[in-house]
């Protein structure tokens, strides 16, 4: 069963820009005005890809988790790859040392008001670029026919920038409002297709709902239930590249509900696992496309955060298909609670 266009519009939700009436506000679908790509045409995708902003808490009920550690947040992932024992059971980091932040002055004619960071849409398309370059470059089977946007002479912030805005155009983002999940599985669908390569895609979470009305690519895998710390596991372990979109929620203490206010792409990039936490606890390596990682130390380009099973009170009502909350800078900070949402697995392959 297919809906029409304006109904499943209706239904989308965003990664970037604020849900401004939860689920069921109607959206327009305008595209934006992005800088002219002379390389590329805007895809004829249906409707945006679902960009949710984060949504606030105020005072969200207790949590409750498994025994966690305390001694992880210092101890560094391994960068090439491999897997190692130590603080954790299993680490696994695949993460490059480029910078691709949303909110760079250079990027200011995208922003909703070109005098305020805090506007910009970019979290798509930055994470995207980010993935790609990983992807490319990466040691084990790189995609490296991958169509780089930014060849040379191009370099450092420059090379970003441009490759920022090429997914800008070719996922075709809404300046305003962000990006929605279906327009951003089908930008990547078409972009492995472009460049030779066989698209393997798998939708895990919330958002996979939309395979059920036929808007993701022919042979997406669309696994409608919670996104959890295994999904992330099993894809790092096999190199593939992860997005995932988290919803910032707000706590309606009079309906003792989770309301979503807005969403964000970010980039992960690998994990530390330990044994005892079983499936319900994970320290998550990502990229955030919010942060500017270039005040950092050289090569720490990426942060760590916890995605912890989710204990609500009793007779709290949770978002459809969402038990997992992440922790960390810019993700539990009053009076938002963040969940992830869903994830954008994905890879290529030599048909």
């Amino acid at each position: 069963m297919k809906l029409p266009l304006l109904a499943m519009l209706t239904l989308s939700t965003f990664g970037c820009g604020t849900n401004k009436a939860k689920f069921t506000d109607k959206r327009s679908g305008e595209q934006p005005e992005v800088a002219a790509d002379t390389q590329l045409k805007p895809l004829p995708v249906p409707g945006p890809i679902t960009e949710m902003p984060p949504a606030p808490s105020a005072n969200p009920p207790a949590e409750t988790a498994p025994a966690s550690s305390t001694d992880v947040d210092g101890e560094p992932l391994v960068t090439d790859g491999t897997v190692v024992k130590g603080v954790y059971d299993e680490k696994i980091d695949h993460s490059i040392k480029s910078l691709y932040y949303q909110s760079s002055p250079g990027l200011k004619d995208l922003f909703v008001d070109p005098e305020n960071s805090a506007t910009s849409m970019l979290c798509w398309p930055s994470a995207l670029a980010y993935q790609a370059e990983a992807m490319r470059t990466r040691a084990a089977a790189p995609l490296s026919k991958l169509v780089d946007p930014s060849a040379a002479p191009l370099t450092g912030a420059e090379a970003a920038h441009a490759d920022i805005r090429h997914f800008a155009t070719r996922c075709r983002v809404d300046l305003k409002a962000g990006t929605t999940v279906p327009q951003g599985v089908s930008c990547i669908d078409e972009y492995l297709k472009a460049s030779g390569y066989k698209p393997e895609m798998a939708v895990v979470g919330l958002d996979a709902q939309w395979g059920v009305f036929g808007m993701f690519p022919t042979g997406t895998k669309s696994e409608r239930r919670t996104a959890t710390p295994d999904d992330v596991r099993a894809a790092t372990r096999n190199g593939r590249g992860i997005i995932a979109l988290v919803g910032f929620y707000a706590f309606d203490t009079t309906k003792a509900r989770f309301e979503r206010v807005k969403g964000h792409f970010v980039s992960m990039t690998g994990f530390g696992h330990r044994d005892v936490w079983g499936s319900d606890e994970l320290t998550l390596e990502i990229v955030n496309p919010g942060t500017d990682y270039a005040p950092n130390p050289v090569g720490r380009n990426s942060e760590r955060v916890k995605m912890k099973r989710f204990s609500p009170d009793p007779g709290v009502v949770m978002p459809e298909n969402v038990a997992f909350s992440l922790q960390g800078p810019g993700f539990d900070t009053a009076p938002y609670t963040s969940f992830v949402e869903s994830l954008i697995i994905f890879d290529g392959t030599t048909p």
